[in-house]
């Protein structure tokens, strides 16, 4: 058997996930890690797991010289193969491929136009085999801070700006999906540059390895802005407490979550946020301002003012953080969804939700 496939399937061991897909040696995924590693580096990287280690402590574990592990292991960090934390010296741990691996590979020297296309090929599979069965992503949208009024507000995880008010460590990173889609043909408008925020021990992963730059918070705060204004959806990961990354990204160059749920054309309850737009009729100009902001394609015109479809709505808050008139205020949703805390009981509702899939065949 491919090592790198071994290899695929201990990540999947480590990480049960509901998305991924049957691994054999010539599919679109062991092509892409074949990009990153050969099978010699996947021998020793086969014996990671989730807690970080050090090349010494590996080394010893599986009897070979630390000399030959240690490089092995930089050279598998600097491709977004494994992850890496640095205290006193550099920890190495397996990482699932998105988010992951997907989003590591946005270093120039990687990203090229074959494995762009690889990119795109294995999100197509996806979107065909796994996602249509699943009951919600790994992401959630967290709506544009201006657009909801204080007295509004109801929930802090909501609250976009917290986590970087939060974050012990800030990097901008430029976006992996608008790079890939560029690099096929079909990218977009929109600002790609220093665009994905990623926070904590991310960030200096993203620093160290030379994927981003460390910024202050008052940098990832333009950055939101910069976003907001370009229409560009805050996205991060679908729990409360320690998310790695806020994603700023655009329904038509989104390899996640606001592509798939395009594609398909039904909502993610998972995936929006707990408000939705109301729209006063009388203030409204009939503009369309609203609707070209749209990543949910949740608007239409109807008489002269534009009309919420609810089930398709992201509640992005970029209608009403946009709209010239301020006609559309977001008002929280009849139905809380709250997220799990952290990752831990993230990590526990995927389980649960593999172990049914099991029981009903």
């Amino acid at each position: 058997m491919n090592m790198i496939r071994q290899f695929l399937e201990r990540v999947d061991e480590v990480y049960p996930s509901p998305i991924s897909p049957v691994v054999t040696d010539d599919c679109t995924l062991v092509k892409i890690y074949s990009r990153l590693m050969n099978e010699d580096d996947a021998r020793i990287a086969i014996y990671l797991s989730a807690e970080p280690e050090s090349a010494g402590s590996l080394a010893k574990r599986i009897g070979k010289p630390v000399e030959d592990v240690a490089p092995v292991l930089e050279k598998l960090a600097n491709n977004g193969v494994i992850f890496m934390v640095f205290q006193d010296e550099p920890l190495y741990s397996l990482i699932v491929f998105a988010p992951g691996t997907l989003e590591f590979s946005v270093k120039e020297e990687l990203l090229d136009l074959e494995l762009a296309r690889l990119h795109k090929e294995f999100l197509k599979e996806m979107e065909e085999q796994i996602w249509p069965k699943l009951p919600k992503g790994a992401l959630r949208v967290i709506p544009v801070q201006e657009s909801i009024k204080a007295q509004s507000k109801r929930l802090p995880y909501e609250e976009v700006e917290r986590y970087i008010d939060e974050a012990s460590d800030i990097a901008a990173a430029d976006c992996v999906c608008r790079i890939t889609n560029r690099l096929l043909g079909k990218g977009c408008d929109h600002p790609y540059e220093g665009m994905c925020l990623w926070l904590g021990p991310f960030a200096d992963f993203y620093v160290r390895t030379g994927r981003g730059k460390r910024i202050t918070k008052e940098e990832a705060k333009a950055t939101l802005k910069k976003a907001a204004e370009s229409g560009l959806v805050h996205q991060t990961m679908s729990m409360q407490e320690g998310s790695p990354y806020i994603c700023n990204c655009c329904s038509c160059c989104c390899m996640g979550s606001l592509s798939v749920r395009k594609y398909f054309k039904s909502p993610d309850p998972a995936l929006r946020s707990n408000y939705m737009p109301d729209i006063s009729i009388d203030d409204c100009a009939g503009c369309e301002t609203c609707i070209m902001y749209c990543q949910g394609d949740a608007l239409q015109m109807e008489n002269g003012v534009p009309v919420v479809n609810e089930k398709q709505c992201l509640g992005c808050g970029l209608c009403a953080f946009h709209c010239p008139s301020g006609a559309i205020t977001m008002i929280p949703r009849a139905e809380t969804i709250h997220p799990p805390k952290d990752e831990a009981e993230f990590a526990q509702e995927i389980r649960d939700f593999i172990k049914t899939l099991g029981e009903t065949g």
